[in-house]
Parts: C-alpha cells; structure tokens; sequence
C-alpha cells in the first residue's frame, strides 16, 4: 500500500508540534487528543494534488481508544476548540476534525521559543497504550528537550516546571517509562542532578517497528503502588503524602515543600492559610486508601480528576474525586453534574 503522512505500512503515527505539546492552553489529555486525530489524517498533496484529507472520529471510540468517558474527552476536545487547535464538522458517521498547529489566542508555550518543524513522531500503539497522558507528555517533553541532538540534557525539576507536577512525581514517572524500555538515562559526572536521557524507541515513539527487546506499547501493562502499606507505617504515611502532592499542585500550580513525616503542614508561606484545608485533604486520602485498600486506584482516580477539571480546585475537588462509597457502577465521578457540583461547593466555602 502507499505510504502517507499520519500513515505507514506498519504504524500509523502523529507528527505532534511542540507547540500543541508545550501550549498553555491544553491539559495532557488533549495533547494526545490532538496526536490521535492526527494519526488519521491523509495528505495527498503529493501524490494528486488533492491536499490533507481530514478525519472523520466518532467521539465514542476515540474514548475508548483513549481509555476515558466521553464526559472527559468532550471536555478535552472543547478546550482544543477554544485555543484554536481543533475545528469540528459534524457528518452522518461522525465528526470531521481539523486541526492547527498554532494556538488562535496568545500562547508562551511555557516560556518555550516557537521553531519550525519542531515535532515529536508518536505512534498510536503507544497514543492508546496504558501510559496516562501526562506521562507520555514527560517522554515527549523529553523528545523535545533534544534539539536535534542524540540525547537530551535535563533535570526532573525541570521536566516537572513543564508538566506541573512535583518533582519527586516526575521521578516515578521517568522510572517507570524506564522500566518499560522507553527511555534509558544516566546522570551527567559534571554536573550533579542533570541527566543523559536516552529515547529507546525508533521514530515514531511507540511504533510496532522498533524493534529490540521492547514491548509493543499497547501490550505494556503499568504498575504502580502494589499493595496497601500497613496504617501509619512509614510506609503508607510516605504514600498519602505522595497523593497529597498531586492535590497541592492541583490547588497552587506548582509543588508543594518537603513535608516532614511527622509533621505534614506546609512551610510555604502561600500555603500556611490553608493548613485545615491540607489535613481535610490528608483525611480523605486516607478515607480512600482504607476503604479500597488500592493504591493504584485512588491514585489513577485523582489523576484523572485532575486531568478533567484542571487546577485550582479546593478540598470539595478531592472529596468529590475520591468519593468511592457511591454502589451505582454506572456513576461517573467526571460527569457534568458532579462538575457543577464541585463548584457549588466551593462558591459557598469561599463566600
């Protein structure tokens, strides 16, 4: 068959610019968003002149591609419309989506110079892979960090400045894409903290042809937490603040100070206000972990919830997300309703 862009004899793939991966404007998930509509594309133009050949997506499987509800991806593909980098056509078998590389409002893209032809090959294996989005923003975020070079030099604080997440979050993240034979790293003798970062994969990241020993990318099942630490062990104290850190960046936008153990307020002057708030916090992590006695699950449940509403929601934010006594199986915790009801929430504690 013939080969086009967006689509290989063995891989279909995203060409994803920097400036949809860097824009201030998306969360993670609509950065693969975007690469997933873009692996459907067709470009005609040199082979009969006709041009790029838009896809047409039903919203249903691109969901389920992407492993979240339709409530979540609908919200995602509004905010690509809002900054511009996405235009939908409604037909009788879906929607035609159109996209730009280039923001329509202002865009820093977080304080990163705009060059041309500045964009990472993603493969739809790994798009649709078990990997949550903002992790595969930190290895393509790290694709980007090469600039032409072999390898990338960086930090994890400064990973973590790009994906606003801590910088000991970002650890276990570039751990586990390690783990799973995506990149390879090694700290750099002259300078302490910075690292060599190795991408593994063959262009397009994630591709079914890049042979070696690495698993095919929709294969690779993620680990996590395992089992729940005894209570009030080091342990499990260690793992509920690693949670409260994915609330307090939720909350502040950036990380939260190192806590102590045995004394988890915060340090920072802007967070000393909202002590009762971070203990009201830390009790109901605890709440989830004891009751469904799954790391993993409270974890993945708060991501997403960040993932879905974005940043600057109080402790109504973290109690609605982790709020696992609901029977219902079809209750969806992202819904609109439960949305405006986080909102309600909040005007009244802060009115």
């Amino acid at each position: 068959m013939t080969s086009l862009p967006g689509q290989s004899a063995k891989v279909r793939y995203s060409q994803l610019p920097a400036s949809v991966s860097f824009s201030d404007h998306l969360q993670p998930l609509d950065v693969i968003a975007w690469a997933y509509a873009d692996c459907f594309k067709s470009d005609f133009k040199k082979i009969d002149g006709t041009g790029i050949k838009w896809p047409v997506i039903k919203v249903s499987k691109m969901a389920a591609d992407l492993g979240v509800s339709k409530t979540v991806l609908n919200k995602s593909l509004a905010r690509l419309r809002a900054a511009g980098f996405l235009r939908t056509e409604q037909t009788q078998t879906g929607n035609r989506m159109i996209l730009s590389a280039r923001a329509s409002i202002e865009d820093t893209l977080k304080g990163r110079e705009y060059r041309e032809k500045d964009f990472t090959k993603i493969g739809i294996d790994l798009i649709t892979s078990e990997f949550a989005a903002i992790k595969l923003l930190v290895l393509i975020f790290i694709d980007r960090f090469k600039q032409g070079n072999p390898t990338a030099y960086t930090t994890e604080k400064e990973i973590a400045k790009f994906v606003g997440r801590a910088h000991r979050t970002v650890g276990d993240y570039v751990a586990e894409l390690k783990h799973h034979g995506l990149l390879d790293l090694r700290e750099r003798e002259d300078r302490i903290g910075y690292f060599e970062y190795w991408i593994i994969l063959d262009a397009p990241l994630g591709s079914a042809s890049s042979g070696g020993s690495t698993k095919a990318a929709s294969e690779i099942k993620m680990g996590g937490y395992g089992k729940l630490p005894t209570p009030y062990s080091y342990e499990y104290m260690s793992l509920c603040l690693d949670l409260l850190d994915l609330w307090v960046v939720g909350v502040t936008g950036k990380p939260r100070p190192r806590y102590d153990l045995l004394d988890f307020y915060p340090t920072d002057p802007e967070l000393v206000a909202e002590d009762e708030a971070v203990n009201d916090a830390m009790a109901v992590i605890e709440e989830a972990l004891l009751s469904t006695e799954d790391p993993d699950l409270v974890r993945q449940r708060l991501e997403d919830g960040l993932q879905t509403y974005g940043l600057g929601y109080p402790v109504e934010f973290i109690t609605k997300v982790l709020d696992f006594s609901d029977p219902d199986p079809e209750h969806d915790p992202f819904s609109d309703a439960e949305f405006d009801a986080i909102l309600a929430a909040s005007d009244s504690r802060n009115h």
